[in-house]
């Protein structure tokens, strides 16, 4: 791995961060993609809000965010970040984010009256700090640009009362009067320790680049400057270092006692930035003078510079333990050819220091970046988050952030933990001088109660740009479904019945809290399917399988029952030959049938000590019943716009054997039902591609059908001489397709419709309709590609229902609905609804289930739509619209899975 280095020290201490434009209107590149099933102790990763609208549409891009947890209320989260980058310094504006219930919902807004794009005099503004009070005040700085692009700049601060609801006007910290004394890199600390001296003192330290006339600077020294009456007024600054140093990254904490720690880097050869010492120095009147030795913490280390980000480089991250006094400091410096995030500890209120510790295990040559600390009030538990390029599939152009945690005050360490759940791809960040830049800085912050999860922020790339995002995260040493719902749930719901517990639902979606650990998926987000593969052994029964967390341990965590007859063998069977998503593993039960017609199949969870089941049984057939239950397909039709140039629509249909089949074409017909705008004249063919087979007709009357017929199959009535479309055919066993067109110029809607025509339709034992499709124009509204098909019989069956779009582009179809998403009802009743098949219930059951029934694969992180249905005898609905508002060819695919 390249060693860092640049020419000089001057690009890195002076230069703000120098940006292109983000993408503007960029597609959301999560979409689609389905989360890692990460470990139980790490949230998913939640966007803060929409970008403001104020916001220029090319430059959308976040960076640089910090975080920090009111003391007087821990569920009270206020966060801060760059908006929207320009492309030679700075941000439009910086913005922020208050969570109201410990991070899981975010309000998101621009600082009010900060620059002149909504009120404020100050031209830019880059490098937000967030602060709270001892009586919940809560504080945004920034660092601003008074003339120009920062020729000339200033440190303000905005505050308000009423937990982050409104806030005064930018008042004042410090303002350069020449363009020869430039802040820059500040940090604020506000002493939220109620009661203790100095209570409410906020102090706000950077430093002070002195340059020549020709821009070069001279030196870089860090102030200090005090507010007492919550940042109306400040004091004139002070030095902490002296004026001809040169300094970087000031920490500032308070202490339990009242006084300032600070934490910051020296340069000691100002011509290579590589050459740090990290300093600490003790202000014991709390910010108003520092004393002039420092106390060293690290004497030498050589620092890093990712080669494709502008990130911190050598900012340290400094937290103390708000009980035990303990300070934690981390960074980022180069160690057998590698960079590592060390930690280094203070027992003593700074006196002394621990040796530095590795805390980053990302394998040799892999890059790691921008640490930031927090520890419990105990000084036990402390957690440092990093960015780290281990998952890239190149080493480089992806990032990640990890997690590091240790529970005996930071003498050792867990393995690290994956914090984000999906990668940044870099290239979608603002690009800048020194790479792309999603912050120089990140944050995490403590919770003060066990039932309360810690929150990293950071900025990544998944839609499309940079956005801020969080994770919430347990921190405890294992793994456990109690760790999982801390991370997933407010505070509030382990105190409201049956809410977080694991027997609770609270998306109402008929899965419990204890499947929804067990399986990877998300107890807040209502989702639809089966999660179970179920196949016919050859040598009697069923194997039954399904993916579940591969960190739970043995013995399985399902307790299986099968009644009226039956042993299930846990770990028996056998799994599909599928790959189950990253983080997911296969788990089996074998279960052999003694007596009887059915079986069902009782899954019951048991974890951690606790049971809860809210999974519906799996109904299994019994010896001597054809597999997969009574029920039969037995009608599908189809509604779709056609002729004038729009794709005809095509119903396709296969069957297992023999059948008498009735495909019609409805136009006219439609407008006793009440449609408007219907097809006048559709023509039906009837064709299969393994055959010669060739069958058409134009008006029903004309043909081989009857009105007795459509009566005996529950068909709606065909007016006598009417130009719709009808055939009743004997077919074999094969695939088949029934095409509906019109004549040169018409257009409307039609109905194409497949029944078994049979005399006894869907009889056990008779061959079977094992796949219906339609293709045609799918939209909004009124525009949408519907398909209708019936269940026959008396006991539920399972059915794969997909709606295809980008998945047709393999086939060199084009003009596909490029984002399908497919919803199914029982009369006006919502059963179920998917938009993108890797993000439902169980895509691993959905691709398994296909490939069993013999559908095309869909392509990986494709928008297209697919649900896995257990359904009980009856008709249903299948809507497919464009997600997105977008019209498109749409294939809808209605398979016995049974």
């Amino acid at each position: 791995m390249p060693q860092f280095s640049l020419p000089s020290f001057q690009p890195v201490l002076v230069a703000l961060a120098l940006g292109v434009a983000s993408f503007s209107d960029a597609a959301d590149l999560s979409k689609g993609r389905p989360p890692l099933v990460l470990d139980a102790r790490i949230g998913p990763s939640l966007r803060l809000g929409d970008d403001p609208s104020l916001l220029p549409s090319t430059q959308r891009g976040q960076a640089e965010p910090h975080l920090i947890r009111s003391a007087t209320d821990p569920s009270l989260l206020l966060a801060t970040f760059q908006e929207g980058r320009f492309p030679d310094a700075g941000a439009v504006s910086c913005g922020y984010a208050v969570s109201r219930d410990g991070g899981l919902t975010w309000r998101r807004a621009l600082v009010p009256s900060l620059v002149a794009l909504n009120g404020g005099r100050y031209n830019r503004a880059t490098d937000p700090v967030a602060g709270a009070g001892p009586q919940g005040e809560l504080y945004l700085q920034n660092l601003v640009s008074i003339d120009g692009a920062f020729n000339l700049g200033g440190l303000v601060i905005s505050r308000s009362l009423d937990g982050g609801d409104t806030w005064t006007p930018p008042m004042t910290i410090f303002e350069s009067a020449v363009a020869t004394t430039f802040p820059d890199k500040n940090w604020l600390a506000v002493n939220d320790y109620p009661g203790r001296p100095n209570s409410g003192r906020l102090v706000s330290t950077w430093t002070n680049f002195l340059r020549n006339a020709a821009g070069a600077t001279l030196s870089a020294n860090i102030v200090a400057s005090v507010s007492d009456d919550r940042g109306s007024t400040w004091s004139a600054p002070v030095p902490v270092t002296p004026a001809n140093s040169v300094n970087q990254g000031s920490q500032p904490l308070f202490l339990p006692d009242g006084s300032l720690g600070l934490v910051y880097i020296t340069f000691l050869n100002p011509a290579n930035v590589t050459t740090l010492a990290l300093d600490y120095k003790r202000s014991v009147d709390g910010g108003r003078s520092f004393p002039a030795a420092p106390t060293r913490i690290v004497p030498l280390l050589e620092g890093w510079d990712d080669p494709q980000l502008r990130d911190g480089v050598f900012l340290p991250s400094a937290a103390v333990a708000r009980s035990a006094g303990t300070i934690f400091v981390s960074y980022v410096a180069m160690l057998a050819g590698t960079p590592r995030v060390f930690v280094t500890h203070s027992t003593d209120s700074g006196a002394t220091w621990n040796a530095p510790i590795v805390v980053s295990d990302q394998p040799a040559g892999i890059s790691v970046m921008n640490p930031a600390v927090a520890t419990s009030a105990d000084g036990r538990t402390v957690a440092v988050v990093f960015m780290d390029k281990r998952d890239a599939p190149n080493g480089r152009d992806f990032v990640d952030n990890y997690l590091a945690l240790s529970f005996d005050g930071g003498i050792t360490w867990q393995p690290n933990l994956r914090l984000t759940d999906q990668s940044s791809e870099l290239r979608y960040g603002p690009q800048t001088s020194r790479g792309v830049m999603l912050g120089d800085y990140f944050a995490v912050v403590p919770s003060p109660t066990l039932n309360e999860p810690w929150v990293a922020i950071w900025c990544d790339t998944r839609t499309g740009d940079a956005d801020p995002f969080v994770a919430r995260f347990a921190p405890v040493p294992e793994a456990s479904f109690d760790a999982w719902r801390i991370a997933r749930f407010r505070a509030a719901d382990h105190t409201t019945a049956g809410r977080s517990s694991a027997a609770g639902d609270p998306d109402g979606d008929g899965l419990s809290n204890l499947f929804e650990y067990q399986l990877g998926t998300d107890p807040l987000a209502a989702d639809h399917g089966d999660p179970f593969v179920v196949e016919h052994l050859p040598s009697g029964g069923y194997s039954v399988s399904w993916t579940q967390r591969a960190a739970l341990p043995e013995p399985p965590l399902f307790r299986v029952a099968a009644n009226p007859a039956g042993e299930p063998t846990l770990g028996g069977g056998r799994s599909p030959t599928l790959l189950p998503p990253i983080g997911l593993e296969w788990r089996t039960a074998e279960v052999r049938q003694g007596v009887g017609t059915s079986a069902s199949l009782a899954f019951q969870v048991e974890a951690d000590g606790l049971t809860g089941s809210r999974f519906p049984a799996l109904n299994l057939p019994g010896p001597g019943t054809a597999f997969g239950t009574d029920a039969r397909l037995v009608n599908l039709s189809t509604r779709a716009v056609t002729g004038d140039g729009t794709s005809p629509p095509i119903v396709g249909f296969v069957l297992d054997g023999p059948k008498s089949v009735l495909v019609r074409a409805a136009g006219p017909a439609l407008a006793a039902l009440g449609l408007r705008n219907v097809l006048a004249d559709p023509r039906l063919s009837l064709s299969s591609a393994s055959s010669t087979l060739a069958l058409a007709n134009d008006n029903w009357s004309s043909g081989n059908t009857t009105p007795a017929l459509f009566s005996r199959l529950g068909a709606f009535p065909f007016a006598p001489g009417s130009l719709d479309a009808a055939l009743l055919v004997s077919l074999e066993a094969r695939s088949y397709s029934v095409v509906v067109t019109s004549p040169e110029g018409s257009r409307g809607v039609a109905i194409v419709e497949a029944y078994d025509a049979e005399t006894r339709p869907g009889a056990a034992g008779g061959a079977r309709f094992a796949n219906l499709s339609t293709r045609g124009e799918a939209g909004a509204g009124a525009d949408a590609l519907i398909a209708g098909f019936v269940l026959s019989g008396t006991e539920p069956r399972r059915v794969l229902i997909r709606a295809v779009g980008p998945g047709l582009g393999q086939f060199g179809m084009s003009g596909y609905l490029p984002d399908p998403r497919v919803e199914i009802f029982r009369g006006d009743q919502l059963l179920a609804s998917n938009d993108d098949w890797e993000r439902g219930r169980s895509p691993a059951a959905v691709a398994a289930s296909a490939q069993q029934v013999g559908a095309f694969a869909l392509p990986r992180s494709s928008l297209d739509a697919a649900l896995l249905l257990t359904l009980p005898p009856g008709a249903y609905t299948a809507i497919v619209t464009g997600a997105d508002g977008r019209s498109g060819l749409a294939l809808i695919e209605i398979y016995d899975a049974d």
